[in-house]
C-alpha cells in the first residue's frame, strides 16, 4: 500500500513534532493490518514525545473533536470529517488509490477528486518542508460559512437520513417503487 504512514509518516511526524503541533496517528485499520511494521516504528520512536498521541480506536469520536485538523491523502474518512466536523483538511497528493481500472468509461469526476480542495487544500511531496506554513495559513484562512454551503449541496439529507432512507426501504419492500 502507498498511504501516508506507508509513504512519508515518519517524515511528517517528525516535522510536525518538530514544528511544535500537536500531532495524533489514526491509521485505517487497513494500515494497522497491512503495515503494523511502519506504525510499530512510529510509535516507538515517537510515543515519548508529549506531543504524540496514538488512536487505534476506531469507535471513538474523541482525537477527530479535538483536532483542528486531519491530514490525509485519498481517504473517504477526509471528506466525513470535513463534512461532519466542519473542519479543514490538508491533502498530501500521493498517487490515488484506484480499486476499479475501468472507472474511466464513466465520464464523471469522483467526487474524492473533485471536493479535494473544496474542503481543505491539496500539497504536493514536494512542499512538505513547507507544511507548517501550509496548515497556519489552512486554519487562519477557512471559511466555515462557505463549508457548510458546500456541504448542503453535496450531502442529502442531512440529520435526516435514518426517516428518508427507513421510508425509501419500506417503500422497497411494499413493492411501491
Amino acid at each position: 500500500t502507498s498511504g501516508i504512514v506507508e509513504t512519508i509518516g515518519d517524515k511528517l511526524i517528525q516535522k510536525l513534532l518538530a514544528d511544535g503541533f500537536r500531532v495524533t496517528l489514526r491509521p485505517h485499520t487497513q494500515t494497522i493490518k497491512l503495515s503494523r511494521h511502519r506504525v510499530d516504528e512510529i510509535l516507538k520512536k515517537y510515543k515519548e514525545n508529549p506531543l504524540f498521541n496514538f488512536d487505534s480506536d476506531m469507535s471513538s469520536q474523541i482525537s477527530f473533536d479535538e483536532s483542528d485538523l486531519m491530514i490525509s491523502d485519498w481517504s473517504g474518512a477526509a471528506f466525513e470529517y470535513a463534512f461532519g466536523l466542519n473542519k479543514p483538511v490538508l491533502f498530501i497528493d500521493l498517487p490515488r488509490k484506484i480499486n476499479n481500472l475501468e472507472y474511466l468509461k464513466i465520464k464523471a469526476v469522483p467526487l474524492e477528486v473533485k471536493l479535494r480542495s473544496e474542503v481543505g487544500a491539496i500539497m504536493s511531496l514536494g512542499e512538505l518542508e513547507n507544511i507548517s506554513d501550509k496548515i497556519n495559513n489552512l486554519l487562519l484562512n477557512y471559511d466555515k460559512e462557505r463549508q457548510i454551503t458546500m456541504r448542503n449541496k453535496v450531502v442529502f439529507n442531512l440529520m435526516n437520513a435514518d426517516k428518508v432512507s427507513a421510508k425509501k426501504l419500506q417503500e422497497i419492500i411494499n413493492g411501491n417503487v
